[in-house]
């Protein structure tokens, strides 16, 4: 898959959920990290184009976002902004390469 414009891969990971969070564990950097209900639904949109050739932006996620958080169209630069910051720790956690 791509993610804006630049293509992407999942790490080999395990992942629990909890109640509305999910756990995900990288065997890889043996690091742990704990998504909140807004990163969980990034990270459910994100991984379902996992298998596929789809280019999907950082404005999809958001939009995504706003129609499942019912977030209104006033704070879509925050929004984005915060977005963008989750998908660089993503990087940076070497969750998705």
């Amino acid at each position: 898959m791509k993610l804006n414009n630049v293509e992407i891969y999942f790490s080999n990971l395990e992942i629990s959920a909890v109640d509305q969070e999910l756990v995900i564990y990288n065997p890889a950097t043996e690091q742990v990290m704990t998504l909140n209900k807004t990163a969980s639904i990034i990270w459910q949109y994100i991984s379902q184009f996992s298998d596929t050739d789809e280019n999907i932006s950082t404005d999809d996620i958001v939009d995504e976002l706003k129609h499942t958080c019912s977030i209104q169209d006033d704070n879509y630069l925050g929004l984005k902004k915060d977005v963008e910051e989750l998908l660089q720790l993503f990087n940076e956690l070497q969750i998705l390469l």
